[in-house]
């Protein structure tokens, strides 16, 4: 549940190599989520070989299943770096690639635990949730989203806490596997 608002959704987690993800995926199993692996280091998937590749999806995947005990059958690429060579790869171990369509900006709020000083400011990530309420309550959008938010620094938490409920009143909001039946389930031991 997110925030009291009986709401779930799909979760990307990442490793970076400091710790697994233990806390975080057993939360998100426990209050209804789905997880999805987000590779082992944030890297541009792109540039990698195929090895490599294989390595930052297996390692996520392992510390996912050691921590919660499932094995995501999806991931989200870093940046939304994916091409075919990519894609196929993912593929071959099993995994749907998610790529969302509308991206909140939130990953370029500062952060002063991340020492970052920020691309956008809030008032600018504000105007991209207040378009999308706009739009669909003005009938110029009709179909649903696959919204990107963070929840890596202090003002991405904020702001998901402000929006989120304005959105939830808005729009239906679900799970990637809720809404898009084409893909298998979302875990192997599922």
């Amino acid at each position: 549940m997110i925030l009291g608002l009986s709401l779930v959704s799909t979760i990307s987690l990442l490793d970076k190599t400091k710790q697994p993800p233990c806390s975080a995926a057993v939360r998100a199993l426990e209050s209804g989520h789905t997880i999805c692996a987000h590779t082992w280091s944030h890297p541009q998937m792109t540039t990698l070989t195929n090895h490599e590749i294989v390595a930052q999806l297996y390692w996520n995947l392992r510390a996912i299943k050691e921590a919660a005990g499932v094995t995501p059958r999806c991931w989200r690429p870093p940046y939304g770096d994916v091409d075919d060579r990519v894609r196929a790869i993912a593929h071959q171990m099993g995994m749907s690639t998610i790529i969302w369509d509308s991206d909140s900006f939130d990953w370029g709020l500062p952060s002063v635990a991340n020492d970052f000083a920020g691309t956008y400011t809030q008032a600018t990530v504000d105007g991209f949730f207040e378009s999308w309420l706009k739009n669909y309550q003005s009938g110029k959008d009709t179909h649903g989203h696959v919204v990107l938010e963070h929840e890596t620094s202090n003002m991405t938490i904020v702001t998901t806490e402000k929006w989120l409920p304005k959105l939830k009143a808005a729009f239906n909001v679900k799970k990637v596997h809720d809404c898009a039946p084409q893909l298998p389930r979302p875990y192997w031991e599922a």
